[in-house]
């Protein structure tokens, strides 16, 4: 449904008269079917609608008593459904407009947080060739070497460098 259309509606249910509306008939009238606004005592209250057979009479075919009712009855409360149902509609679809900018931030975020795992691992490149480079020119083993001055600044350099920082 486009916006065009709600607006539509919306206008159509503002200019209607306030509900609530109420199905009524026997013995209120004799014949018949009505909707009325304002109060469900037809002394008091307004017919919005007829459906009782009369109108019926008009068609080739009618429809059934029980048929009858229960289109008198949706249209009574469809004066306070269609309300409820176009607040429900405006709801959802500014839910809906919410969670697509949650989903696009986070979307955002993600790229970010892909970028800086990039980062992170170009550096452990970094540290893993200067750390293979000190065991190769001490001529020591991985899991037992102690790093001499030199070679400690060198190494700790490029474990302090800030991330995304020169060599």
């Amino acid at each position: 449904m486009t916006p065009e259309e709600l607006v539509a509606i919306r206008a159509r249910v503002d200019a209607a008269t306030g509900g609530p509306w109420w199905q009524s008939g026997p013995p209120w009238f004799d014949v018949g079917t009505y909707v009325l606004a304002f109060a469900a005592d037809p002394h008091v209250g307004d017919v919005v609608g007829d459906c009782g057979p009369d109108l019926a009479d008009v068609r080739e075919e009618q429809a059934p008593d029980g048929e009858r009712d229960a289109n008198t009855e949706f249209v009574a409360h469809a004066r306070v459904d269609v309300p409820r149902l176009l607040d429900e509609v405006e709801r959802s679809r500014a839910d809906a407009a919410r969670a697509h900018e949650r989903a696009e931030r986070a979307e955002a975020s993600n790229v970010d947080l892909h970028a800086r795992i990039e980062r992170l691992g170009d550096r452990y490149v970094d540290l893993d060739q200067a750390a293979r480079a000190f065991l190769d020119a001490h001529g020591t083993r991985a899991y037992s070497w102690v790093l001499p001055g030199a070679a400690e600044r060198a190494l700790r350099a490029v474990l302090d460098r800030p991330e995304g920082g020169a060599p």
